[in-house]
């Protein structure tokens, strides 16, 4: 726990806060630890740690998948922002869900089947071990579309994956299929190759979200 003051974004009941961080996410507690506002992992795009020049003081700040954003000063948004960030990318690699942020289909005629896998905006991914698919490239993933019940390949820029363990609600997912080319476009791009080993999605090169300094 943290102790810190609204800067900006949405209001508080109060400005005076404690940020509070845990597995399941971040969460803004009054001084009696009443929850005011909490995030679960999936519901934070980026975390950003900076300064106010003319208060020469440090800045934490979380953007949401609604387009908000909490700016807090601490004299911990650091050590706030290493944290968050740590368990971004640990959830994200290891995340087996993704959504796809634009229609794609690939036709595969190799093996004479003809095989069609189509995604369009919206669709939940479960992704699978691909290593049983040598020719799947490293900037691509392969996973089952929940809609359709299909299996196939798709390029990793083509969807964007939950920092999550568990599959998210409906309500949170369907989000995606009302969000604009622009919201998606600020969404982390999956990048590096992949390693699966035992059920469990690892990345490297520039995995999870990009450092925020």
């Amino acid at each position: 726990m943290f102790e810190a003051l609204r800067h900006s974004g949405p209001p508080l009941p109060r400005n005076d806060v404690i940020v509070a961080v845990n597995g399941e996410g971040v969460f803004i507690l009054d001084g009696r630890f009443k929850t005011l506002v909490g995030f679960h992992y999936y519901d934070i795009v980026d975390c950003v740690a900076g300064c106010v020049n003319d208060l020469k003081r440090s800045t934490i700040s979380f953007i949401t998948l609604d387009g908000a954003e909490f700016g807090f000063l601490s004299p911990n948004s650091s050590t706030i922002h290493k944290i968050v960030s740590l368990y971004l990318e640990g959830l994200r690699r290891r995340s087996r869900w993704a959504v796809a942020l634009q229609s794609f289909q690939l036709q595969d005629y190799t093996g004479g089947s003809g095989v069609d896998f189509r995604l369009r905006q919206g669709d939940i991914v479960e992704l699978k071990d691909e290593t049983r698919h040598p020719l799947i490239r490293s900037s691509w993933l392969y996973g089952r579309c929940e809609r359709t019940g299909a299996e196939g390949s798709f390029p990793s820029d083509t969807v964007y994956v939950l920092p999550t363990a568990e599959r998210p609600h409906d309500r949170f997912l369907s989000m995606f299929r009302s969000m604009g080319r622009d919201q998606m476009s600020t969404l982390p791009k999956r990048t590096g190759a992949l390693i699966l080993s035992s059920g469990t999605i690892g990345r490297h090169q520039n995995h999870g979200l990009e450092s925020c300094a």
